[in-house]
């Protein structure tokens, strides 16, 4: 689920327990887990709806305050309601995720021994298509946007040629643009908090810098393959996947001994696979507004600070632990010298920019103090060598294409897109606008259950993770063929 690639051994820390104490004491404690687990699987629609309805009323009142209004001690007091308030009662989302774990797993097991599924990779196809996800609806808006561009030449021809930022100003001052200026402030009031590096706090969304969302739409405009952006189109491609994926699976369950039983068995761990998916995204999707609003807190309060000349700069906030910012507040700080502190911490992480090819790798040990002498590397440094011609990773949706790749480092750094196969090393939800101009996607790193595997699912774009060693083989331009379902790349000479 979490997209870990190699196992790592507990038992010098965690030594086997006594057989005594293991039929007295840890039978007896697996024993309550699996009954409250059970409990809360049993109630776990009623839990969830509990959630988003308590989420929407507390969003809903923290979302119609002004936040620049507010004086340092009222901030650090509203965030203090917000962890109390929502932080302590995050559980629905978390039983769900081990809701999905558990129904996930089982379902890919009985898409193995019961439907013969050798390739593995029946139980992606059969959550393809999944109505109701929240994940899907900003890409499908932005077409629906692009649509209405297409048909209006003065606003197409503003988009192709003028600056993102020039775009918006024009968007919102000229009333000709006025049905397309309700479409953008719908999409920023909704989805306007969905961004490249959501959570991290520093960064900044689509209502700080609307001017991505520009930059996507002209990419859409300059598309000369009409297919890829037609909504209805994606649709029929979803629901053909989960279609077929159906047919098959219960094609073979027919064939078999205890076909009826199977049957049931099956649909029954089929449907809580896909009410988990489902619920899992539209839950990431309230965390991915609430640390939104989290932003604009810690916004205001960088520039009370600032206004204050406590730190130079509004965003010098991020330096800063909460606890430094709350007990400066409070009068119980360690240092009252902020910014030195914040000068300090921008020093070091600068640094990591510089040493940026020395960075982490993906598992090593440490020995001792861990900043003292370790330099986070793997003790085994092989080198990769593509067995076969073949790069391998995790099928998420299937679908053999070929053709060149296009390697980005950031969805910012070049969204002209036209049907290449995108390559990442990882994506995020910012990520997602790009799909539909892509015909295929491989990602280095991320999970059968990571966000970009569902998405692209429901979209129906062929798409592998967790290949190693990715970006390093593959440059812009390379043609490959990729096969979705095997989870293989292939490079052509």
């Amino acid at each position: 689920m979490m997209g870990v690639k190699e196992p790592t051994e507990l038992r010098d820390e965690y030594p086997e327990p006594a057989r005594i104490r293991r039929y007295t004491v840890e039978l007896y404690r697996l024993g309550r887990l699996i009954v409250r687990s059970a409990n809360n699987f049993r109630r776990l629609e009623a839990l969830t709806d509990a959630f988003q309805s308590r989420f929407e009323t507390l969003y809903s009142q923290w979302e119609s305050m002004d936040f620049s209004e507010l004086k340092p001690h009222e901030l650090m007091r509203l965030y203090h309601s917000m962890e109390e308030k929502l932080l302590w009662n995050w559980k629905a989302p978390i039983i769900n995720d081990f809701f999905v774990m558990i129904y996930y797993g089982i379902l890919k097991n009985l898409c193995k021994s019961w439907c013969a599924d050798s390739g593995e990779s029946l139980q992606n196809d059969l959550i393809c298509g999944e109505k109701g996800i929240q994940s899907t609806e900003p890409t499908r808006m932005l077409l629906m946007m692009a649509g209405r561009a297409q048909k209006d030449t003065k606003l197409k021809a503003m988009i192709m040629g003028e600056s993102p930022e020039i775009v918006h100003e024009r968007v919102f001052s000229d009333d000709g643009f006025k049905e397309f200026r309700e479409d953008v402030s719908m999409y920023l009031n909704r989805f306007g908090y969905r961004c490249i590096n959501e959570l991290k706090l520093e960064e900044y969304s689509l209502r700080d810098h609307p001017g991505f969302l520009y930059a996507i739409l002209r990419n859409y405009l300059m598309i000369d393959r009409p297919e890829l952006l037609d909504v209805d189109a994606m649709d029929r491609r979803e629901q053909s996947i989960r279609s077929v994926a159906e047919q098959r699976a219960f094609g073979a369950l027919s064939a078999q001994r205890f076909s009826g039983l199977k049957h049931r068995i099956f649909r029954r761990v089929l449907a809580n696979a896909r009410k988990g998916v489902k619920n899992r995204e539209n839950m990431r999707f309230a965390r991915t507004r609430i640390y939104g609003l989290l932003r604009e807190v810690l916004r205001a309060l960088g520039s009370r600070f600032s206004a204050e000349g406590i730190i130079s700069d509004r965003d010098d906030i991020f330096f800063l632990t909460l606890d430094e910012c709350w007990d400066y507040i409070k009068g119980t700080a360690v240092t009252t010298h902020l910014g030195d502190l914040i000068s300090l911490r921008r020093r070091e992480f600068d640094g990591y920019k510089d040493t940026e090819a020395e960075s982490p790798d993906d598992r090593f040990e440490t020995y001792g103090m861990v900043y003292h002498r370790n330099r986070f590397k793997s003790l085994d440094i092989l080198d990769f060598t593509p067995e076969d011609g073949l790069l391998r990773g995790v099928g998420c949706c299937p679908g053999r294409v070929t053709g060149p790749v296009k390697v980005l480092e950031s969805p910012r750094e070049d969204v002209r897109l036209n049907g290449e196969i995108l390559v990442a090393e990882r994506t995020d939800p910012g990520w997602v606008p790009l799909y539909p101009a892509v015909s295929g996607i491989l990602i280095e790193r991320g999970s059968i259950l990571s966000h970009s595997a569902i998405v692209a699912r429901e979209m129906g774009i062929p798409t592998i993770v967790g290949i190693p060693h990715l970006i390093s083989i593959l440059d812009s331009g390379r043609v490959v063929t990729m096969d979705g379902a095997a989870g293989t790349v292939s490079l052509v000479d």
